[in-house]
């Protein structure tokens, strides 16, 4: 997914000059991967309650196969930009559905390492590409360069089809009880708490895109390059590859989860504030980048904590609808404080205070939480 979704951004120079677009045009391309989210999230673990996640799953790696291929054979900005809808469209479903996957396999033992491994694959594959698909692009073809995000995204639907199996655990109620034969809404009061475990992941992770996409901008204002600037971005969210899950089961053994999650959100937010007022920003980047990974692991382990088995499909949905949201909605606030104030460092701000606000959900779920004697 993250290699996919980087593949316009990778390889934008060659596209600007095949479509003949400009460079909003071209962030309208990158940005609608995450558009179906909005719509696609909740129904698409509606499906998965429904007809098995092995089954969506492959429905969805299906259609980022083809959507990558659509944009290969595009010769034209519209087409493209179908092709890459498609892709995002199974994008949605196959997160939807790999997020609970993970859950059901590794929930109770070694879950903060596992959905920290699996997070770490996001800026893994952003760097893979890149790396790689502007080369491929330059040396064959921009179509040749849309065909290896799809190549991957079929290896991966083999590995799938013919690798997964659901765990036992997994197939119905922890009591025993017979499988559900459809998918089971959540509580009210699940709903509420998947609620606000989404808007942690989704000021979380958009805060920390705000940051990283507009602070190139601001470095170069304080004299850097802009290939230096860039390199340092770069550089930092490489770092997050191996620090996602050395972090993630560094939490795991402290087996403080609030309180690492606390620590993550404070530090980030405080880092990215910090930022304006003095001199030295690099630290100040770096020190939010190790922040910032010590919660991935924990946060993805909310949805199992918080939903019983049967209303995961559909809570996991609901989960990831915040997300998409957040993800589509907040970037452009960030954009237009730099548009109305002039000043370069007003989106880094406005991601520091994006970040600051998963205290305040943090902060509601533990309440939420205490007010119950469920145990879910």
């Amino acid at each position: 997914m993250g290699f996919q979704f980087q593949s316009v951004a990778a390889t934008s120079t060659h596209m600007i000059d095949a479509l003949a677009i400009d460079y909003t045009t071209l962030g309208t391309l990158i940005g609608i991967y995450m558009l179906p989210g909005v719509v696609i999230a909740l129904p698409g673990g509606m499906l998965a309650g429904r007809f098995g996640d092995k089954s969506v799953a492959l429905v969805g790696l299906a259609l980022m196969v083809a959507g990558s291929l659509i944009m290969a054979a595009g010769d034209d900005v519209m087409l493209v930009g179908a092709g890459r809808l498609v892709t995002g469209v199974g994008a949605v479903l196959f997160n939807v559905v790999a997020t609970k996957m993970v859950t059901d396999w590794f929930i109770g033992r070694e879950i903060v390492t596992a959905m920290a491994i699996l997070l770490a694959s996001w800026p893994l594959g952003i760097g893979a590409a890149l790396l790689s698909l502007g080369i491929v692009a330059q040396e064959t073809s921009l179509a040749h360069a849309m065909l290896v995000p799809a190549g991957f995204c079929a290896v991966t639907a083999v590995a799938v089809a013919l690798g997964y199996r659901s765990p036992e655990a997994a197939v119905g109620p922890a009591n025993g009880a017979p499988p559900a034969t459809k998918p089971v809404r959540p509580t009210l009061r699940e709903f509420h708490l998947i609620s606000l475990a989404g808007l942690i992941w989704t000021t979380y992770n958009a805060g920390y895109i705000i940051v990283i996409s507009f602070a190139p901008d601001y470095l170069t204002v304080l004299g850097f390059s802009a290939a230096g600037a860039g390199l340092l971005m770069s550089v930092i969210t490489w770092m997050l590859v191996p620090a996602m899950p050395f972090l993630g089961a560094l939490a795991e053994r402290i087996g403080r989860p609030w309180l690492v999650m606390s620590i993550s959100f404070a530090f980030s937010a405080c880092a990215v504030l910090a930022i304006p007022i003095l001199v030295a920003p690099v630290p100040l980047f770096v020190i939010t980048g190790i922040a910032f990974s010590m919660a991935a692991g924990v946060i993805m382990t909310l949805p199992g904590a918080l939903l019983r088995p049967e209303s995961r499909a559909i809570g996991t949905g609901v989960f990831f609808t915040w997300y998409y949201l957040g993800m589509t909605g907040l970037p452009p606030l960030a954009g237009l404080a730099r548009d109305l104030s002039g000043a370069a460092v007003a989106p880094v701000v406005v991601g520091g205070l994006v970040m600051a606000t998963t205290l305040i959900w943090l902060g509601l779920l533990r309440l939420g939480r205490s007010r119950s004697s469920s145990p879910v």
